[in-house]
């Protein structure tokens, strides 16, 4: 064990993913305001009929501070204050905003993932045809990730609505027994953290990887995003960037998903040590 974890650790260090997750987590930062547009507009045409459609950005809100952290959710809603009389106008603009910043997260997460597992693309030396297919190929597994994860979200959005609808219920007609949520919202955002991380570990490895070591580095890095989310709601970072407001509040979303980005190449670190262990002890 010790000798697994001083692997990862010095893998840490020589393939530099402190330098790889910061470059990331500024495309996703950038990602995230355009998503939130389309979420916005979207449930809001979606519910326009219904109350839900009118409180489209509170439900989104909650949803987020249930699955990730108040924090991060409260800088959310003080920047999409900003967007939000225009987001039904905006929508079709920020969806296209949304994919081709997101493809270039996927983009680096991709080369992160070249690089940790120390392989070179094919196409370095090779022709200019080559190196079109492989920007493609690049593109279209970016494309195919981006939609796999909106999918989640969408499954992610719609679970915390329902979750919230029985929680009101059983509190309206068993009001002695504790809110459904409180039992049910960890479990929940958790399962979903490690069916992502599973899928994009069996994904961006670039080796035939167990689904078994892919499981296990989703497990380590579900655990360290909920300890992470834990820790960012107990220090409150939101208060220390209050004085710079919107440029604040941008920064809270960034150190964020640094940290996440972070977890997600530990994870990857640890499927990779596993696995070319495995693969010395066969030999």
């Amino acid at each position: 064990m010790v000798k697994r974890i001083s692997a990862v650790v010095h893998a840490w260090g020589h393939y530099e993913c402190a330098s790889l997750a910061a470059g990331v987590a500024f495309y996703a930062a950038l990602s995230l305001f355009p998503l939130m547009m389309v979420l916005v507009a979207g449930v809001g045409y979606f519910f326009r009929f219904v109350e839900k459609g009118a409180n489209a950005r509170e439900e989104i809100l909650e949803v987020i501070s249930t699955q990730m952290s108040p924090e991060v959710a409260q800088s959310l809603a003080e920047i999409l204050s900003q967007v939000q009389d225009r987001s039904l106008v905006n929508g079709p603009i920020a969806a296209v905003a949304f994919f081709l910043t997101a493809s270039l997260v996927f983009t680096q997460i991709d080369r992160g993932f070249y690089r940790i597992w120390d392989v070179k693309k094919k196409a370095k030396h090779q022709g200019l045809w080559a190196k079109v297919k492989l920007a493609l190929s690049s593109r279209l597994r970016s494309f195919l990730i981006i939609l796999g994860l909106c999918f989640f979200v969408v499954v992610t959005f719609v679970g915390g609505l329902i979750l919230r609808g029985v929680s009101e219920v059983s509190a309206e007609y068993f009001p002695s027994l504790p809110s459904v949520s409180r039992y049910t919202s960890f479990a929940i955002g958790s399962v979903v953290n490690v069916i992502i991380l599973t899928l994009l570990y069996r994904f961006l490895s670039k080796e035939s990887v167990s689904r078994k070591l892919c499981f296990t580095g989703s497990l380590v890095a579900a655990g360290l995003w909920e300890f992470g989310s834990r820790v960012f709601t107990t220090i409150s970072v939101t208060s220390s960037f209050s004085v710079y407001g919107l440029i604040g509040s941008f920064l809270v979303v960034l150190l964020w998903v640094y940290f996440n980005v972070i977890v997600l190449f530990i994870g990857g670190l640890i499927v990779r040590v596993e696995h070319r262990a495995g693969r010395v002890r066969k030999k």
